[in-house]
């Protein structure tokens, strides 16, 4: 698999299939759990004895979960383990625009698209294919699948879609 962003990193192994780049809402270091803040809600990750975690920050190499403070950007990479995201690896970075990646879970055609449990409203939305070519709503709609479809959010604003179907 590939991302549908332009960074075009591979998700292989358990490096997983979602990805969550936003500032953290909060951090358990006892019950080793981060919860990111997003626009229109917010998303918990377990972190467990196989997540990296490094700082990408430039304050330090590794990064302790007990550093891990609110407001920090970070760049989480997830596998979806029953009803919970499990991080594979969290980089601290310095703050950009969120990100996030997941599979679509619904959509109301023309109106939102839920990924990750937080509904999006798509209203002024920019809809791109995973090679970034503009499609009008109608396009976007028509391509999606719920719980095939892996959808990427840039901004809030900016929705790719993979071109490609997941494979179950």
């Amino acid at each position: 698999r590939t991302r549908a962003s332009g960074r075009g990193r591979a998700a292989e192994g358990r490096r997983g299939g979602v990805e969550i780049e936003a500032a953290v809402a909060s951090g358990d270091s006892i019950g080793k759990s981060v919860t990111m803040q997003l626009q229109g809600g917010t998303i918990g990750v377990r972190v467990d004895s196989r997540t990296i975690l490094d700082d990408d920050s430039g304050d330090t190499e590794r990064l302790p979960l007990a550093d891990i403070r609110p407001g920090a950007f970070l760049e989480i990479e997830a596998l979806r383990q029953g009803a919970e995201l499990v991080a594979t690896r969290i980089d601290r970075e310095e703050p950009q625009d969120d990100v996030l990646q997941g599979t679509l879970e619904s959509f109301t055609s023309g109106g939102s698209i839920v990924v990750l449990g937080i509904t999006y409203s798509t209203t002024g939305a920019q809809f791109k294919s995973l090679d970034n070519a503009s499609l009008t709503p109608t396009e976007f709609y028509a391509a999606l699948a719920p719980g095939a479809t892996d959808i990427v959010l840039r901004s809030m604003m900016d929705i790719a879609r993979r071109t490609q179907r997941r494979r179950h």
